[in-house]
């Protein structure tokens, strides 16, 4: 099986994790991600995960700490993801697997 590093070595990849149920799991409140100078932020910032590297670090590196462990990348493409793109050229490049 290939490693992650030697796949993106052949294409690009994408990778959708489940950082966010992680974070969720936390309980964090609306004040959890208002860093500083952004206290009095008057528009609401929960759910805003990429501010809890500023006002909460440890958040972030709680949510990543299982991520050692060597995982199986696998993936194909669904049968409507051809038609997913009204480009030819990428819907030919989904078909072929590219």
């Amino acid at each position: 099986m290939k490693t992650l590093e030697q796949i993106a070595q052949e294409r690009i990849i994408v990778l959708d994790g489940a950082m966010g149920t992680m974070i969720q799991k936390l309980g964090l409140t609306e004040e959890d991600f208002h860093p500083k100078g952004m206290e009095n932020h008057p528009i609401l910032l929960k759910g805003n995960n990429e501010l809890l590297s500023l006002s909460r670090p440890e958040a972030i590196r709680a949510s990543t700490s299982n991520t050692s462990k060597p995982v199986p990348i696998s993936w194909r493409p669904t049968p409507s993801a051809p038609r997913a793109s009204r480009k030819p050229s990428t819907r030919a490049a989904i078909s072929l697997g590219r």
